[in-house]
């Protein structure tokens, strides 16, 4: 190696912990709430809420979208329908988000729209917040499935409230579900450690 080039030293930037409104802790076995419903079905798409796990700091709410392909649909629009589920390059166009949020019985509300994706602000929110913090799935020809993961932080508040859920471009209407706040946190006092 020549010494012609003074190539600098880059220190890494150490890594910091998320804080706990961004998603959930790392150290904490959750407790299940089974909540297992379809919120909302056509001929041709699906959103199930499958499961929320609790922790002493929020609940992680796990969404399953399916979509398929329907005898009348053209290649052109199966093949849109696929971008919009995966996500395509560049910014989505309005109708192709998929909108979902809580709304508590005292009026506030949280939705993925209301921070950047992954975007921790440096100070405490002062209200709930919604973030999606992963997913994943698989698809084949005719039928494409999709897990998106919500981390709701704080705890919701122990009585009902409302998920809500749209996704114009797949057909998804408006639609609002009620969650029992009061099994979310009972579950979450059950929550443990993960190391001894």
């Amino acid at each position: 190696m020549s010494d012609f080039f003074d190539v600098p030293t880059v220190a890494p930037e150490p890594e910091r912990d998320p804080p706990p409104w961004a998603e959930p802790p790392r150290d904490v076995v959750a407790a299940l709430v089974a909540d297992r419903r379809v919120l909302m079905a056509t001929d041709r798409v699906s959103v199930t809420l499958t499961h929320i796990d609790t922790y002493p700091t929020g609940a992680g709410v796990r969404l399953l979208v399916m979509a398929r392909r329907v005898p009348d649909m053209t290649e052109a629009d199966w093949r849109r329908s696929q971008e919009v589920v995966w996500g395509r390059a560049g910014p989505p166009a309005p109708d192709e988000v998929f909108r979902v949020g809580v709304q508590f019985a005292d009026g506030q509300k949280a939705t993925n729209l209301d921070q950047g994706h992954h975007a921790w602000p440096a100070d405490e929110p002062s209200g709930p917040r919604l973030t999606e913090y992963g997913g994943g799935g698989r698809g084949h020809r005719e039928l494409i499935v999709h897990g998106r993961n919500l981390w709701l932080w704080p705890l919701p508040p122990p009585e009902p409230f409302d998920l809500v859920i749209e996704w114009p471009a797949l057909g998804v209407p408006f639609t609002r579900s009620k969650l029992d706040g009061a099994a979310i946190v009972a579950a979450a006092a059950r929550c443990r450690p993960a190391w001894n």
